[in-house]
């Protein structure tokens, strides 16, 4: 990690590597919506970031803007890479807010994908119409339901999915009645949850 402002050289030769260049004022302010006060002073430690857990949700981030995947799932890859960096590697004492009772909101979020298991929807959309910031919205939802939002609307979704195939639709029409980007995306999540392939799974 560079601290904005730091001369800096790379002297690396004969590798590959992946960066992330961030404005920092749209950084603080993100931080802030994230611990829900204002920050002061707000500053990073320089220097090699060895956390093996900080690694590996930074190579999730790289991930999701190359592939593209669904908005929902990129935000919340996003704000779980700006949670480890903010409460792990600031140099500023950061203390993430306290919860209070919003089983509510969490139900309300639940039915709205339910409901709109096919639609693209970002994190941000969801928490306006909960009425909560997009980091409390995750934050909370992962925590009352032992996964993020994403997450969530995927397992809906290859459920919906199962129940199409079992009335004969082809895999590509599934696919596409469930909202997955392409045939390639919905086969992998499938298999991933379910175990085998939705060509397997056909009867």
């Amino acid at each position: 990690m560079v601290a904005p402002g730091e001369v800096h050289a790379n002297r690396k030769f004969g590798c590959s590597f992946r960066c992330l260049l961030m404005e920092f004022n749209a950084l603080q302010s993100a931080v802030e919506q994230f611990v829900e006060r204002d920050i002061r002073g707000l500053s990073f430690r320089s220097g090699l970031i060895e956390n093996q857990r900080t690694l590996g949700t930074f190579l999730k981030v790289h991930r999701a803007m190359e592939e593209a995947e669904p908005d929902l799932g990129r935000d919340e890859i996003a704000f779980s890479f700006l949670q480890e960096l903010a409460v792990r590697h600031s140099a500023t004492n950061i203390t993430l807010p306290r919860s209070g009772n919003e089983d509510f909101a969490i139900r309300r979020t639940k039915r709205f994908l339910d409901e709109h298991y096919a639609e693209r929807v970002s994190l941000h959309e969801l928490a306006r119409l909960m009425r909560l910031s997009a980091y409390h919205l995750n934050r909370t939802f992962r925590r009352k339901i032992g996964m993020p939002p994403h997450e969530y609307q995927v397992q809906v979704r290859i459920m919906k999915a199962k129940t199409f195939l079992r009335l004969g639709r082809s895999i590509s029409e599934t696919a596409s009645l469930v909202g997955f980007v392409d045939q390639s995306h919905f086969t992998r999540h499938f298999k991933r949850l379910v175990g085998i392939t939705p060509g397997k799974f056909l009867p």
